[in-house]
């Protein structure tokens, strides 16, 4: 009888010495971390707000995560489970206009919990905008010059494409942003141009009057 006491005392002992261990390392574990970067840059914060063109590149988010035990990573897209990851590049493209919610939630053994939030908004193509200087050179030339022009989402891959002048009624299609008209005759002229995008999405017209006396 009493060495079956003894032994049950031991037993006990291990079961208190193990729940102690357990506890104390459940007290000083740290939560995970989740280290979100967009190209080589990381974004800071819990949650993160950034926007995607309909219709333009692919989003890539890369997605990091360090402690010294197995970890499980989590995504969700607007509430829905997307899937378990355990190193991930996080690809989003869009059609649809509107924002989309992305939660990254990272679990350790001792159930704390890290998580990270990128609101995303979609939105569709802007237009470009055109930006135009005249310089008057000899005998009735002159040098059009829209290169200040530029496209609003050119961070999201818009860029130009296409310019038009107008100019004594004639309209000039070209893919130079730069250009020389001669005319020959004296008086006040009246000169436009315009920006297309990647989109086929025309700017307004810009226009300017001169006056040439030769």
């Amino acid at each position: 009888m009493k060495r079956i006491t003894f032994i049950t005392t031991l037993t006990l002992i291990a079961f208190c010495q193990c729940n102690d261990k357990e506890n104390y390392y459940a007290t000083i574990n740290n939560a995970p971390i989740i280290n979100i970067y967009s190209g080589d840059e990381e974004i800071e914060g819990e949650f993160i707000r950034d926007s995607i063109k309909i219709g333009g590149n692919k989003k890539t988010y890369r997605v990091e995560y360090s402690d010294e035990e197995e970890l499980t990573l989590s995504i969700y897209e607007n509430g829905i489970l997307y899937e378990n990851y355990d190193d991930v590049y996080y690809r989003l493209h869009t059609e649809e206009r509107g924002e989309k919610r992305i939660e990254f939630y990272l679990r350790d053994s001792y159930k704390r919990v890290t998580k990270r939030t990128i609101i995303l908004t979609s939105f569709e193509n802007l237009t470009p905008v055109a930006r135009l200087k005249i310089t008057v050179l000899n005998d009735g030339e002159v040098e059009v010059d829209i290169t200040d022009s530029y496209d609003r989402d050119a961070k999201f891959g818009g860029r130009l494409t296409k310019y038009e002048y107008i100019m004594n009624g004639e309209v000039i299609n070209s893919n130079l942003n730069k250009i020389r008209y001669k005319f020959f005759v004296t008086g006040t002229k009246r000169i436009q141009a315009r920006v297309m995008d990647n989109n086929n999405a025309w700017s307004s017209y810009v226009e300017e009057y001169i006056t040439l006396a030769f």
